[in-house]
């Protein structure tokens, strides 16, 4: 049994041999060496959709065909995710993004809140740069998309071209979608779990829209992110928009009023000592403190403990003067160096952290179906 195994092991690479030779032109052979794989992949040994994956892999062309093939592998349910890395960098060689955000259609839907950020690697930067139009359009259909697992799908990937390759546009004309589209499409994108400062210049195109509900909505949107990220959000603004028109002045200004208003009430507030909870309420907050800390003390050591690397490593490390560790065996100064980085968290997180995963849970699952349901009355 397992000398049959072997032998039905080098069947994929065989089929993927047929299918590169050029000299067959046989349109039946071809569509015969892809059932063949295609029962490959439905076969629940995992050896087998691997193969199948490997031989794919360096098959050039076929692209509809390819996708057909792992759309029907994640639809079994012996698919499993750690096969997301290999199906990515298969995705890499394609030249017809259409063919990746079909399958991440398909995937999306199955795993909705599942989604693996692996079937973003290695992929997207490449497909962008291939189609910049077509694939920004692709991807604006899953922002504003009635499903929220395909929001949550094209918030993965917004986010991982905002963190590694600095977007700060949509590569298509968002002013020419319909106005509700393009409600949806700012507040799925100031959704996001990014800094404004990030996400506000895709969306500042829409403060030019004909129509005036997305117009005045987004402004309102804008103000309410001032509320969590204070000066971050004007000066976006200020970036974008070093010298303003007359329209753009107007929007600024009201933006920094509100601004302003709301955090001068918000200090006056906490200047109240009977509506200051580090006073009010201080006697809960030291035995939270006290036992958080006692908890976060005890996890510490537990995962030191467990990791011998790090107990060796620490119990080793000798600081040289001058600054710097010395290797033990070599008597060699490593000097030391500081890495660092920061992330602003919205206000509101502080404020309640229950509420704000609540609500961004909601936002991103909710089914868009009857979003704005007054839109189609007033508009």
């Amino acid at each position: 049994r397992n000398d049959q195994k072997k032998y039905r092991l080098q069947l994929p690479q065989l089929y993927g041999s047929i299918l590169a030779n050029p000299a067959v032109s046989d349109s039946q052979i071809r569509e015969s060496c892809f059932a063949s794989l295609n029962n490959f992949i439905i076969d629940p040994d995992p050896d087998f959709p691997i193969a199948v994956l490997s031989t794919l892999r360096f098959l050039e062309g076929y692209e509809e065909e390819k996708t057909v093939l792992l759309k029907t592998l994640v639809d079994q349910e012996h698919f499993e995710q750690k096969l997301l890395p290999s199906i990515s960098w298969m995705f890499y060689a394609f030249n017809q993004c259409t063919y990746y955000f079909d399958f991440l259609t398909a995937y999306a839907r199955k795993f909705e809140s599942k989604i693996d950020a692996a079937i973003f690697e290695h992929t997207i930067t490449f497909l962008r740069g291939k189609e910049e139009g077509a694939f920004d359009q692709h991807l604006i259909a899953f922002l504003i998309h009635d499903l929220g697992a395909l929001r949550r799908a094209g918030s993965g990937i917004v986010r991982e071209l905002i963190s590694h390759h600095h977007m700060t546009r949509f590569a298509t004309n968002i002013l020419e979608l319909t106005p509700k589209s393009q409600f949806k499409l700012f507040t799925s994108v100031l959704s996001l779990m990014a800094e404004a400062k990030n996400t506000i210049p895709l969306i500042l195109p829409l403060l030019q829209s004909s129509n005036e509900a997305v117009r005045e909505g987004l402004i309102c949107r804008l103000e309410a992110l001032s509320e969590d990220y204070g000066s971050q959000v004007t000066e976006a603004l200020q970036e974008h928009w070093p010298e303003k028109t007359k329209e753009q002045q107007a929007v600024f200004e009201r933006i920094q009023k509100h601004m302003e208003v709301f955090f001068t009430r918000a200090k006056r507030k906490t200047e109240l000592k009977e509506l200051n909870p580090l006073y009010v309420q201080a006697s809960y907050f030291n035995a939270y403190m006290k036992s958080y800390q006692k908890h976060l003390e005890r996890t510490m050591n537990e995962g030191v403990d467990e990791n011998s690397f790090i107990r060796q490593l620490a119990t080793t490390v000798v600081l040289a003067k001058g600054g710097g560790w010395q290797y033990a065996d070599t008597g060699e100064v490593m000097p030391l160096s500081t890495v660092g980085t920061s992330m602003t968290v919205p206000r509101s997180y502080f404020v309640s952290p229950d509420n704000f995963d609540w609500d961004r849970m909601v936002e991103r699952l909710e089914n868009w179906k009857n979003f704005l349901p007054q839109w189609e009355v007033t508009h």
